[in-house]
């Protein structure tokens, strides 16, 4: 008769045990711009090291991505189309960084190329009838996709995927009226695009003005893609009517830090749950490089508009202001070392790769020159380091202004580049200021000190949405409801309506005595 040993069934109860809580999840990868891409991927990697099998459908949008991500993972690939492959991404960074204003970097992104290679993607994608069953078949216990592609909608209903909820790299949610039902917030908190702070009249324009925008462009550009999308199966839904049923919205956002604004129960906050995770010390390398000094500064302008595409007058400042601390040693994220912009520069050390996160933990980090994407601007919060904000484009101006009102950053516009004095100006305050350091550390420590992590609050609500979902009873019940009822136009109309009925009775009952009196007082007037 065989024993079985109990350590033997110890091992095997570890590793069955955590297999029963296990979910299939899918992840829509949107492959297009490197920040999200890291993102999503990231994520998924927190979900397979809980023991969740995890499935990525990946969309190659830019094909220079197609291959970015973790390997840890199953994955379904929409190979790019070739509407996709008519588009420039690798133009995109050069065109941020020449960009004027917000309508200026819609005109150069090439919206209707862009539209078309979205479209083009989004009809491969309902085309792929293998694809849709191979879907259908995985079951999926939930799945979780970007906002930036409102096709995957469709891909989800007609596989049968009805509990979905919506993951943003993002601290602020485009269209959060169709998701979740909470109303636009114009007047009281900075949209995604906005690059002020204080909500006075020229914010509120520009609110309205950009909001407008972002709302009927792409009506305009996409015109005929819900053609395309009703061409490709029967009775298909209306786009409103899929977004509604988003059971959770998942916004990487911290409330302490942040502007604060309206939420709903249906709306996580998991900020910096990419960047708390998995934090590492730096090799002896990048050690050394930091103590060559007693004070380094890192200057990075990310994935999208990088350093080597910035204009050269830009470049040349840059130079100059380093040139102008010699006591500093300045690391430069620089992506061309064919250029070789650190010939002759002592204290300039560029690298093509740096560990961005692991360099801003170490406390001989002095100053942070940033573009502010919105991962670089967590990144600097949690780790309690000046920054010298200079926003390319999109987002990047609001990120600038969320560290601005913590205090431990300085925000410039990018033209102030032309030359390097605004630059050395602002260098010096920081360094020379401790006020900034502490405002710094004074926001680190609040974020550390939550009541909640991000990675906590993700992991938590996902597995109640594993669960019990889809939720429709956490939905606001604004979207099935019209714009007379939404905006309660009838109940208006009706205690408006109530006093002016009465008065006119009353107006009618008083004319009416009135016309008697003077009948009775004419007929006596007669008679004598």
């Amino acid at each position: 008769e065989m024993k079985t040993s109990p350590a033997l069934l110890l091992v095997v109860l570890l590793v069955v045990l955590p297999l029963l809580d296990a979910a299939k999840i899918l992840m829509y990868d949107y492959k297009f711009q490197r920040s999200h891409v890291q993102f999503i991927n990231t994520v998924a990697e927190i979900l397979v090291d809980e023991g969740h099998d995890v499935v990525m459908l990946s969309n190659v949008l830019d094909g220079n991505l197609r291959d970015e991500g973790t390997n840890r993972v199953r994955r379904y690939f929409i190979e790019q189309s070739a509407e996709a492959e008519a588009v420039s991404f690798s133009s995109m960074g050069s065109n941020h960084w020449k960009s004027r204003g917000f309508y200026d970097w819609l005109k150069s992104f090439e919206m209707r190329k862009m539209a078309a290679s979205m479209s083009g993607q989004c009809v491969a994608m309902l085309h792929d009838h293998h694809l849709i069953d191979q879907l259908s078949q995985e079951e999926f216990d939930v799945a979780l996709t970007t906002p930036n592609d409102k096709c995957i909608y469709y891909v989800f209903f007609k596989a049968g995927i009805s509990n979905y909820a919506v993951i943003d790299s993002h601290s602020t949610l485009l269209s959060s009226f169709q998701y979740s039902g909470i109303p636009d917030q114009l007047s009281t908190v900075p949209g995604r695009f906005s690059s002020c702070a204080e909500m006075n009249f020229s914010c509120r324009l520009k609110n309205f003005l950009i909001d407008t925008s972002m709302t009927l462009i792409p009506l305009f550009v996409r015109s005929d893609l819900r053609d395309r999308i009703e061409a490709t199966f029967e009775n298909a839904p209306q786009l409103h009517e899929l977004m509604a049923n988003v059971s959770m919205v998942f916004l990487n956002r911290i409330p302490a830090m942040d502007f604060p604004s309206l939420t709903t129960h249906t709306t996580v906050d998991i900020g910096g749950i990419t960047t708390s995770s998995g934090n590492k010390s730096l090799n002896e390398h990048w050690s050394s490089i930091l103590s060559l000094r007693p004070r380094t500064i890192l200057i990075s302008f990310g994935t999208i508009a990088l350093s080597s595409d910035m204009p050269e007058e830009y470049k040349k400042s840059i130079l100059q202001a380093i040139q102008s601390f010699p006591n500093v040693t300045f690391i430069c994220k620089y992506e061309k070392p064919d250029d070789r912009i650190s010939e002759g520069i002592d204290n300039l050390i560029e690298a093509s790769f740096t560990p961005q996160k692991e360099i801003l933990q170490d406390p001989r980090v002095s100053l942070f020159i940033t573009h502010c994407g919105w991962a670089s601007t967590l990144e600097t919060m949690i780790a309690g380091v000046p920054a010298i904000a200079i926003p390319i484009s999109t987002d990047q101006h609001r990120n600038a202004q969320v560290m601005k009102r913590g205090g431990g950053a300085i925000v410039m516009n990018k033209k102030e580049l032309v030359n390097s004095e605004a630059l050395v100006r602002n260098i010096k305050q920081i360094l020379e200021n401790e006020s900034y350091r502490s405002s710094s550390r004074r926001t680190a420590s609040v974020i550390a000190n939550s009541p909640y992590s991000g990675r906590e609050n993700f992991l938590r609500n996902l597995d109640f949405l594993i669960k019990f979902g889809p939720l429709p009873n956490l939905r606001i019940p604004s979207h099935k409801q019209s714009f007379v009822e939404y905006h309660m136009i009838d109940v208006y109309a009706l205690i408006s309506a109530v006093p002016l009925i009465a008065v006119y009775f009353i107006y009618t009952i008083l004319k009416s005595i009135v016309r008697s009196v003077l009948r009775v007082g004419v007929r006596k007037t007669k008679k004598e």
